[in-house]
């Protein structure tokens, strides 16, 4: 039974959650089918793991019915127990996601009201349910989906009562809606051109980008502006993601688009502008964009309060990637400050790494290579971003130290885990070779007795014409050759 699907199902289920899967099960409107309350009961003894010794179909027959002494019905018995267990659970879990959907309840409500002819009723619960629209997700796609169904459902109630005026307004308000979304969504096209690109993905014929080529989308917003149409803000915003991704070599758009999110930031929810500026972040590891520029991006998110999505934890990456630039960049008290404020803010599994991570970058920033060895030995690897940033800095920091022996031996290191692992894009494989080969011929340069400005001059023109990618290396390794350059 370890190994059965059941079994695989029951483990994703919290202790909490197994509480509401016994209720669920009880009741006979949502499990009409045999009672399984007994069998869920024996079941939760044995959660989370199932590697109790007694975990059998016989232990389990006999605590199900301990009067019987046949026992040639034990197998086909719990095995029919546990199909109706799992199509119990998937609808437990349909219910749970009808629960989170406030949205599509209050349609349902509405919708139900309107059909029974109880207006008085709809009037109320449709203001009350635009009033629970996501504001989170305030002018993103999502949201004008959720507008469409709260306007078509009001569309619907207006015929009902032979109220044509607002019948036409609705209809037509449900259909801007809806094709504000659709145009949206097809300017985000490039951005899937970028993930199809980091991962190697083959990129299909899409109907998205066959609308974007052949549409004159120049023409729709010069004609939007003009009439004042209400979403012209957040189509010109979409479009101009769509324009920055698809020219990457034209850094007004960069700007351009940076400049009306910060306009028009009231128009949008936590979570919409919380993707806009890591959109910009995206931009801008991926054209190489100076560090002043990332971190005037992070301290606006911050100070913004758009530095995660509504309800959700810190991002790892993000908090990593603050920390890493903001090191690098020398903004020592502001980092600090920022660590101890924001850890808190990451998911609980990963706040004692982050933390030690984050102080390990500070002091080696600082120039304090022992201090900064000794929080980094406290970092566990486990988890992928760590994987490599660890053994990066701790390549750094031998180097400082002039630790020989243990930067030889984590160089052969690190080629091995490259070779191995299946983490990384190859992109991010290639850029963290070219740091491994360029820190390597970096040592043999600082290790020689005699300094060679040829062979110096040589590494500095390679690392120049190299990308290292969002690990981001090239300064420190420029800056360790300008330090040979005066030996």
């Amino acid at each position: 039974m370890r190994d059965s699907k059941l079994v695989e199902i029951l483990q994703t289920i919290t202790a909490d959650e197994f509480k509401k899967l016994e209720k669920f099960a009880a009741s006979s409107y949502f499990s009409a089918g045999r009672d399984l309350t007994h069998f869920i009961k024996i079941l939760k003894t044995f959660h989370p793991d199932f590697s109790d010794k007694n975990f059998t179909m016989e232990y389990i027959y006999s605590k199900l019915y301990p009067e019987r002494l046949e026992t040639g019905k034990v197998q086909q018995t719990i095995k029919t127990l546990s199909s109706e267990l799992i199509l119990t659970c998937k609808k437990f879990f349909r219910q749970i996601e009808f629960e989170k959907d406030i949205n599509r309840q209050n349609y349902y409500l509405c919708n139900q009201l309107r059909v029974r002819k109880l207006y008085k009723e709809f009037d109320k619960e449709y203001k009350f349910s635009l009033e629970q629209l996501n504001n989170s997700n305030k002018g993103g796609i999502n949201d004008f989906i959720e507008k469409y169904y709260s306007d078509s459902v009001f569309r619907d109630y207006s015929l009902d009562r032979d109220d044509f005026i607002n019948a036409f307004e609705y209809t037509l308000a449900a259909d801007e809606n809806i094709v504000s979304a659709a145009l949206m969504n097809c300017f985000m096209i490039e951005d899937t051109k970028n993930i199809s690109a980091a991962y190697n993905l083959p990129l299909r014929y899409s109907l998205m980008n066959n609308v974007v080529d052949n549409v004159d989308t120049e023409k729709i917003l010069s004609q939007m502006k003009k009439n004042k149409d209400r979403f012209y803000p957040y189509v010109l915003i979409f479009y101009m993601i769509y324009k920055m991704n698809r020219h990457k070599d034209i850094r007004e758009y960069f700007y351009e688009l940076k400049n009306q999110l910060i306009k028009n930031k009231n128009l949008f929810g936590q979570s919409e502008n919380y993707v806009f500026w890591n959109i910009l972040l995206s931009y801008c590891t991926k054209n190489s964009l100076k560090r002043q520029e990332f971190f005037s991006i992070y301290d606006y998110m911050l100070n913004n309060k758009i530095h995660k999505k509504s309800g959700e934890d810190f991002h790892i990456v993000l908090f990593r990637n603050i920390i890493t630039v903001s090191a690098d960049g020398g903004n020592f008290q502001w980092l600090e400050i920022f660590i101890e404020k924001y850890s808190g803010e990451l998911h609980i599994d990963h706040r004692k790494n982050m933390y030690n991570f984050s102080y390990a970058h500070l002091y080696f920033a600082k120039g304090d290579f022992e201090a900064a060895l000794a929080y980094l030995q406290k970092v566990s690897y486990d988890l992928f971003i760590f994987k490599m940033d660890v053994r990066i800095l701790l390549l750094k920091i031998y180097y400082e130290l002039s630790y020989t022996e243990q930067s030889y031996s984590l160089l052969d290191s690190l080629l091995h885990f490259l070779k191995n692992t299946s983490e990384f894009s190859d992109s991010h494989k290639i850029a963290c070779r070219n740091f491994i080969y360029n820190f390597k011929e970096l040592l043999k340069l600082n290790l020689s007795k005699e300094i060679n400005p040829h062979s110096i001059s040589f590494l500095e023109k390679k690392i120049e014409g190299e990308i290292t990618g969002n690990i981001g290396q090239n300064d420190w390794l420029l800056l360790k050759i300008a330090e040979l350059k005066r030996k």
